[in-house]
């Protein structure tokens, strides 16, 4: 929830008014009386920016203080890039404050060109910054692209709902609801800490290269509207993580759930994704409670090219690091199949060790 008790605070464009969950405090002519945290520093709504990026555009590309952007309930549509340092998101509503664009990857930009990996609705692309208390969502239509008979492989119809890359480092992402179907949350730089967060998709929803610490969230697969015909319905993580970076894909604690109509045994909980040669995926699962959609193997091959006689390159489990410790619930049964830490191995993923220099005051 939003504290009530806000303070005022002069943006560089106009002056705010803010309205407080209880009330509405208005900034009167003069300096407002100060009061207890939090203060914000932009407000995107009626009474502020239309847009996140609007807000943080007179910021200077170093900027060097935490710059608090409150983002009032409503669907705010807009392709949102943070590319300056210390900006922190807070949504007034969890569920109420949205931002989304409908945007994938075979979709062009401005300029013509596919947009690929460069089509999440939310992009963090600088160190030091935060997401609180709002949703990202990517709304493109899905299962309508993939039922089109014009592409019967789905291609191009990736479609992110947050992507860390770039410069990105200490990335705190903190009672967050990420929506999508395929790649909906692209983890590719630096390290981050998801708590509390909501998380869904179908194929390779959590992937990338970079480290990435889960707990206590929940992981919901999807299923989609044309079934994949094969009994593999998708797959849950898809870490490319360096071969020399100890860490990838870490969750803790949280909760792998399905939706009703997803058959049993048909979810992976990862493939190594192979698209660098010094790949070798890390994704780990600690204390985890999954329930009946996940294989019994647990993991699956990659293909990452072609032979010269036309087949498949296969990246499998085995070449990749893959492990869990201590699962629990009806997606558990087998783990005997799957590489399991001890209790020893399991503390070397405990959070301060996986973020290593970074403690986040939360």
């Amino acid at each position: 929830m939003i504290n009530t008790n806000v303070s005022l605070k002069f943006s560089r464009r106009r002056m705010l008014q803010m309205t407080a969950a209880s009330g509405v405090m208005v900034a009167a002519c003069g300096a407002p009386e100060t009061t207890a945290e939090p203060v914000y520093d932009a407000v995107i709504g009626p009474d502020g920016f239309l847009g996140v990026n609007e807000a943080i555009a007179d910021l200077p590309a170093d900027n060097a203080k935490p710059y608090r952007i409150l983002v009032r309930e409503g669907v705010w549509h807009q392709k949102v890039m943070i590319d300056k340092p210390n900006v922190h998101l807070i949504g007034e509503s969890r569920t109420g404050s949205v931002l989304n664009f409908d945007v994938a990857q075979r979709d062009l930009d401005p300029d013509g060109n596919r947009y690929g990996l460069r089509c999440g609705s939310t992009q963090i692309y600088a160190p030091d910054c935060s997401v609180k208390n709002l949703t990202l969502r990517n709304s493109f239509d899905y299962n309508a692209a993939r039922a089109d008979r014009d592409n019967p492989a789905g291609n191009g119809i990736q479609a992110l709902a947050l992507t860390i890359g770039g410069e990105a480092d200490r990335t705190l992402i903190q009672d967050v609801n990420l929506e999508g179907w395929q790649d909906t949350l692209f983890t590719n730089h630096g390290r981050s800490l998801f708590l509390n967060c909501f998380i869904e998709g179908c194929v390779d929803f959590i992937f990338g290269a970079g480290t990435a610490y889960f707990q206590d969230c929940e992981i919901l697969t999807l299923m989609r509207d044309v079934p994949s015909g094969g009994g593999r319905e998708g797959y849950i993580t898809a870490p490319n993580t360096a071969k020399a970076q100890i860490y990838g894909l870490v969750f803790s604690d949280c909760r792998l759930t399905k939706t009703d109509d997803l058959p049993a045994g048909s979810i992976a909980l990862g493939r190594p994704w192979h698209n660098r040669v010094d790949a070798v995926g890390q994704a780990t699962f600690l204390n985890c409670w999954m329930d009946d959609h996940i294989d019994p193997d647990g993991w699956d091959r990659m293909a990452y090219g072609r032979n010269e006689d036309g087949t498949y390159k296969w990246f499998t489990p085995e070449d990749a690091r893959f492990s869990e410790y201590n699962s629990s619930g009806p997606g558990a049964e087998g783990t005997e199949k799957r590489p399991q830490l001890n209790a020893e191995e399991a503390a070397e993923f405990a959070r301060e060790k996986v973020l290593g220099d970074w403690a986040p005051d939360v």
